[in-house]
């Protein structure tokens, strides 16, 4: 920290000498030095002048007091009661020339008893009430510091606990998406295996039965071939454009003709054990079974049964599989 210099005494500098002042006249706003001080105080002009430790002085010096009047640069020694304002002796003929000359005093009998005076305890009063609501103010701005700094820690800890949340919502819903795939995917793996395996069966029963009939062509009689075949010499066919079932012999005459409000586009169509019809229809969604005479019928399976533009069908024994537009397959098992 730089050290202040010492004040100079104001009559030894005036004489040039160089002297440590080590009072400070208040009047006269200068130092003095030991021997200078009693001269001032010895004159009748100046011995009733305040005198304070340079010391003292040096924590007042930088107070923002002009004693100076600032049109004339002339010291303020005089004061106006009537405008309450310090002037110097040459603002008075030109400033205050009306007002009456016992309102001009002295500033040093103006300024008698200022410490005690109403106005500076209204100006330290003021100075208290300022500086305690500043301090209030620094103190509110440091809770609100404070306070914002644990609401950001608050809310960093929200982030990452919802974060951690969703994390763990996240790995259940994947670990129920997976399950879920994978029994979806056994299930069809197994209906499909099982459809492969009843069509496999099919095919092996077919292939036999040809095996059969070349047999039976080669080596059977005439007698035996006309009884394996009397039952298959009737065809069978739909028109779905006038939505009938016909039956006809190989020579084409029509044998017998179904209908009804049931069977709207007829489309496939195959032959059970007793030579009675399966007929899928794609526009009622529904399958019928037609009596070999074509004179009574009945519903077997409808849009209820999850049915939907059936066109295919096969029946081979007890099982009756069906085909639908969209390349899907259904076998059913069928009770005697």
């Amino acid at each position: 920290m730089t050290s202040t210099p010492p004040l100079s005494c104001g009559p030894c500098k005036y004489e040039g000498i160089t002297k440590d002042a080590e009072k400070w006249c208040t009047f006269c706003d200068e130092g003095f030095c030991s021997d200078c001080e009693k001269t001032h105080r010895s004159l009748k002009l100046t011995r009733n002048h305040k005198m304070i430790d340079t010391k003292d002085y040096m924590k007042i010096q930088d107070l923002s007091v002009n004693l100076k009047c600032e049109t004339h640069g002339q010291k303020l020694d005089l004061y106006c009661k009537c405008h309450h304002v310090a002037e110097c002796a040459m603002c008075i003929p030109s400033e205050h020339n009306s007002c009456p000359v016992d309102d001009i005093i002295s500033i040093h009998d103006a300024a008698i008893n200022a410490k005690s005076s109403t106005a500076l305890s209204d100006l330290e009063e003021t100075i208290s009430r300022s500086l305690e609501s500043v301090r209030q103010c620094i103190r509110d701005r440091a809770s609100v510091s404070a306070n914002i700094d644990t609401e950001e820690q608050t809310i960093q800890k929200k982030i990452l606990e919802t974060r951690l949340r969703l994390n763990k919502h996240l790995d259940e819903l994947e670990q129920q998406l997976l399950q879920e795939l994978q029994i979806k995917h056994e299930n069809c793996r197994s209906r499909y295996s099982k459809m492969l395996k009843q069509l496999q069966q099919t095919e092996n029963e077919l292939e036999k039965l040809k095996e059969q009939t070349e047999q039976m062509k080669l080596f059977a009689s005439d007698l035996q071939v006309f009884l394996g075949t009397s039952s298959e010499d009737k065809i069978y066919y739909t028109d779905e454009n006038n939505d009938t079932v016909n039956c006809c012999g190989f020579k084409g005459k029509k044998i017998w003709t179904f209908k009804n409000e049931y069977t709207r586009c007829p489309r496939g169509i195959t032959v059970n054990n007793d030579q009675n019809l399966y007929v899928v229809s794609s526009n009622s969604n529904n399958l019928t079974l037609i009596q070999n005479d074509g004179k009574m019928s009945i519903e077997v399976l409808t849009s209820s049964d999850d049915l939907f533009s059936p066109f295919a069908v096969c029946c081979n024994k007890n099982s009756l599989l069906l085909g639908y537009k969209k390349g899907n397959t259904a076998l059913y098992h069928v009770s005697e």
